[in-house]
């Protein structure tokens, strides 16, 4: 039977996919079974998840320790069980589980079963970079080195750095044509999925940060064929990290930030190419109402719900803006995936109770047990081995950056070195400069290695930087 059988055959409620937020759980000495796996603390997880059917939960507080205990083949089997109450309709959670499960399976030298279960992964999360990074290690174990190193060397070239790709690239990049994995053949969202999904948003918002659940968002509106929506709200951004949550701090499942902030922009740049794409860009800078304008939800609120049409409404379905979206449920209130909403939003309003009149942007005051108090979570922080953006050399898309040292603009289709980290407000910061000046800079002359070193490709412009850095070398003695 397919290792996928379980997750492509079952059916989870949104209840299910949410337990592990109101559920009777002990729920400190499941965070001790990822903070400090041992025999004892993983013995107690398992007793307390026995019939617990979340995925998360699952993932969080047994796979993954067993893990990093090195104990693969356990770590396996609990992945393989839990993907029997994964939700397909929700990207998020599909893509941590069978990415999962791909790791366990190279980690056993499993790579053919590894390839086949990682593009599920992207078919259920298109474009999630942790999917496609298992994609193409499963690939290049399975003798596909070229094929892995044309989505490596694409994901590398999007800015991505650890862990979804480590500095030094291999060979087979330095000949690569960069390409992510197609999203031409997605898993499809119907009207009871997307309902479940919309269901799952408007409750979850208090557990996950506004940037990583835009990435979430498009994903679920490309595989419903919305292209041009995705685009749109992968490219609103509302300037928020959104701290420590319970996703990063109880569970640590959470994306960091740089890499959620890069997957929007992939996200974009991908969509741009498709035609939905290009006509939702130009919708969105209309000065007339349409489908596409002002994801935001100001356009759409104030304008557009006032003169939509069916169309227009039903892609209002889909407005990260709750306002709007709420206003569309009361619109288009015969169609299939609103009164599916309502039925399913209504099964777990004891759990999450629907959110106050002024608090316009939160589906809900946050979640009740099952004794009807607030659930209190234990938290520790999420480890992070880095925080920073990768050192690299950065094509330029446009003519709208300008160097750090001499303050002028960095032309359009030009290679600039650029590093960044994450601002404590959790908004992405920017250094890049023309190559002349960094090799004036002996002090940036570390960074000019390191983005070498990253870069697979003889790159004509790149001949006289390392020319330069080896000549400096030399005559300072520090050669190797």
């Amino acid at each position: 039977m397919s290792l996928l059988a379980d997750f492509l055959g079952n059916d989870v409620t949104v209840g299910d996919a949410t337990i592990h937020l109101w559920g009777d759980l002990d729920r400190q000495a499941l965070l001790q079974a990822r903070v400090r796996p041992g025999i004892a603390t993983l013995d107690a997880a398992r007793r307390i998840l026995q019939s617990v059917p979340s995925a998360l939960a699952h993932e969080a507080f047994l796979a993954r320790p067993l893990a990093r205990n090195g104990q693969h083949a356990e770590a396996l089997r609990v992945r393989l069980d839990a993907l029997g109450f994964t939700p397909r309709w929700d990207p998020f959670q599909s893509s941590v589980l069978l990415c999962g499960v791909a790791h366990s399976l190279l980690a056993l030298d499993r790579a053919e079963e590894a390839l086949v279960v990682a593009r599920e992964a992207h078919r259920h999360a298109p474009l999630d970079p942790y999917a496609m990074r298992a994609w193409a290690d499963a690939a290049r174990q399975t003798g596909a080195a070229n094929d892995a190193a044309a989505v490596v060397l694409w994901l590398r070239d999007a800015g991505y750095g650890e862990p979804i790709v480590d500095r030094a690239p291999l060979k087979e990049e330095g000949t690569a044509v960069p390409a992510p994995l197609s999203i031409s053949e997605l898993a499809p969202l119907s009207d009871d999925d997307t309902a479940r999904y919309l269901v799952m948003k408007e409750v979850d918002e208090g557990f996950d940060c506004k940037r990583r659940k835009r990435v979430r968002h498009a994903m679920a509106l490309m595989r419903r064929g919305e292209l041009g929506l995705a685009r749109n709200t992968a490219a609103d951004d509302d300037g928020d990290s959104g701290g420590m949550t319970t996703l990063d701090g109880w569970l640590n499942l959470g994306v960091p930030d740089e890499i959620a902030w890069t997957a929007k922009r992939t996200v974009v740049s991908v969509l741009d190419q498709t035609p939905d794409g290009a006509r939702a860009r130009a919708g969105a800078r209309s000065n007339e109402p349409n489908r596409y304008w002002d994801v935001s939800g100001i356009g759409y609120r104030n304008r557009l719900v006032k003169v939509a049409g069916p169309e227009d409404l039903e892609a209002l379905l889909f407005c990260p803006d709750r306002v709007a979206f709420v206003e569309s449920l009361s619109r288009l209130s015969k169609h299939p995936v609103t009164i599916r909403f309502n039925a399913l939003r209504r099964e777990i309003s004891r759990q999450f109770p629907n959110a106050g009149a002024l608090q316009f942007n939160l589906g809900t005051t946050g979640p009740l047990g099952t004794d009807g108090n607030p659930v209190s979570f234990y938290i520790h922080g999420q480890s992070r081995d880095r925080s920073e953006f990768p050192t690299r050399f950065e094509r330029m898309a446009d003519r709208r950056g300008r160097c750090k040292s001499c303050k002028q603009p960095i032309e359009k289709g030009s290679l600039a070195l650029s590093s960044g980290r994450m601002s404590i407000e959790g908004e992405p910061k920017f250094t890049r400069l023309h190559l002349a000046c960094a090799l004036d800079q002996p002090k940036r002359h570390e960074d000019l290695r390191q983005a070498l070193e990253r870069e697979p490709r003889q790159l004509p412009e790149l001949t006289n930087v390392a020319e330069r850095l080896q000549d400096g070398a030399m005559r300072t003695g520090t050669a190797p």
